[in-house]
């Protein structure tokens, strides 16, 4: 039998008991893979003693983290000095393990630092009539005002050139002038005025792009665990996956990670300080040496009917035309399993629209007014390949794409299809409480795949047996019909 380590703040310490009696249990649950344990009333004597209180007093009397490590495995442990009792150069402690648990609350209120400028294209429901009108209004009032500037001009040339001609006129025939003057001058800047706030209106009425906030899912989730001190091994897919709105990067570190399992239908866990995603269910790969006889079929696991749905954004009529769900039913099943993401479908902008063309018009028409009433008004860069919008603030976006920059149209339901297959459950033969050979390169093995199989699994850390409920995949599967919503 191997001694199984204590290492306290790096420091390994020998001095402690109820290490034989080490048990570590494996549970899958909705979300994740719990690996813990609870090693009770361990009593530190002399330099174990002394390491561990004086890393205590050092912490004010706050929990400590500790390692258990055996044969190239290590559990990340906790001492909680509440639950502590103190003797004469000897303490009783608990060391509790649950590396999940220790993780999620080192990563808890991180936000991601990645988040970066996006541009969508705004395209309010406005009445093309009403678009049309004050275009009209536009064109009419820039004619008047410069049929008023070239006629002043005009006159102002004529009577300069009647004075040179040394023709001369009484004093009020030149104070008429001058009035005439200041009185066409009043009245262009009065149509100038006019003329530009029809101008910032119809801006309102047309399209233009919107800068907003969007991050990337899989730079989000590696840059809150790094940030933590952990690493994470992330699926290939999680890069394709994008958030848009303009709160997007406040999203906290556990909700994009719980947002990840749900979108990949997988379980979180952790081994050697990083963050893995287990895949979905597959054959126990130890089952050929278990002792059992008999197995049930998970029928009471599989859902006939399963719904995967994302948000509607009834602020934003682009939107409410794509598939918001993905239905998958299995025939001869029953049961419902629902699983909501807090976030809508987008819709990519795949061609110019007939208000798009009115804008171009627009800007070009009022080029000349924007010399005369030195004034800014510069044509809006209209693209297509990004994110359309009907308002300016809409709910938070979520899309599948290679890249923000070049949407087509297969993202409007790239991301519920690739749902629609993740959530493909598979009907096994469920081994349980089997008792087999287990020792440590065997919980290496599993560990490093995301423990594959395991149900539930128990075992005693320097023993050699090992009590696992397992699954292996059946070799027939129901047939399954995929609807998007």
């Amino acid at each position: 039998m191997r001694r199984i380590e204590l290492v306290v703040q790096g420091r390994p310490v020998a001095e402690w008991s109820r290490w034989e009696e080490a048990e570590i249990t494996i549970a899958r649950s909705d979300e994740r893979v719990s690996i813990s344990s609870a090693i009770q009333g361990v009593q530190l004597l002399d330099e174990a003693f002394r390491v561990v209180d004086s890393a205590l007093r050092a912490n004010s009397y706050k929990p400590i983290r500790v390692v258990v490590r055996h044969s190239g495995a290590t559990w990340t442990g906790v001492i909680d000095p509440s639950k502590a009792k103190w003797g004469r150069n000897r303490m009783l402690v608990d060391i509790e393990i649950d590396e999940l648990a220790l993780f999620e609350r080192d990563v808890a209120g991180r936000m991601p630092r990645v988040g970066f400028n996006y541009t969508v294209a705004l395209e309010r429901e406005g009445d093309r009539g009403a678009v049309a009108a004050s275009l009209a209004s536009c064109l009419l009032l820039l004619y008047a005002i410069m049929r008023e500037v070239r006629d002043l001009k005009e006159f102002i040339a004529n009577a300069v050139a009647h004075a040179a001609g040394g023709a001369t006129g009484p004093a009020a025939a030149a104070a008429y002038k001058i009035a005439v003057v200041a009185i066409r001058v009043v009245f262009i800047a009065t149509l100038a005025i006019a003329l530009w706030n029809i101008i910032a209106e119809l801006i309102k009425l047309l399209p233009a792009p919107k800068k907003t906030r969007a991050l990337n899912l899989g730079e989000a989730i590696q840059d809150v665990v790094s940030a933590a001190g952990y690493s994470v091994s992330l699926p290939s897919e999680l890069n394709k996956i994008w958030l848009i709105g303009d709160t997007v990067d406040t999203i906290e570190a556990t909700e994009l990670i719980i947002l990840a399992a749900r979108l990949l239908n997988v379980k979180i866990y952790m081994y050697n300080r990083q963050l893995r995603f287990a895949s979905a269910t597959t054959s126990f790969p130890l089952h050929n040496s278990a002792l059992a006889e008999f197995y049930s079929i998970n029928t009471d696991e599989f859902a006939g009917y399963n719904l995967v749905s994302l948000t509607r954004d009834y602020t934003d009529r682009f939107s409410l035309g794509l598939p918001h769900a993905a239905e998958i039913r299995f025939r001869g099943y029953a049961g419902y399993n629902r699983v909501d993401i807090p976030y809508s479908p987008g819709r990519p902008k795949l061609r110019l629209t007939e208000l798009d063309r009115l804008v171009n018009i627009f800007y070009d028409t009022i080029r000349v007014a924007r010399r005369m009433l030195r004034q800014g008004a510069d044509p809006p860069s209209i693209r297509t390949g990004v994110l359309i919008v009907g308002n300016e603030y809409f709910a938070p976006k979520i899309v599948m794409a290679d890249a923000l920059d070049s949407l087509t149209e297969q993202a409007e339901s790239a991301l519920l299809l690739f749902i629609a297959d993740r959530y493909t459950p598979k009907l096994c033969r469920v081994y349980e409480q089997v008792r087999m050979p287990f020792v440590i390169s065997d919980y290496l093995r599993l560990a490093s795949s995301g423990f594959p199989g395991v149900k539930n699994l128990r075992w005693a850390i320097n023993g050699d047996l090992a009590q696992v409920d397992y699954y292996v995949v059946e070799n027939v599967q129901p047939n399954k019909t995929v609807r998007l919503i």
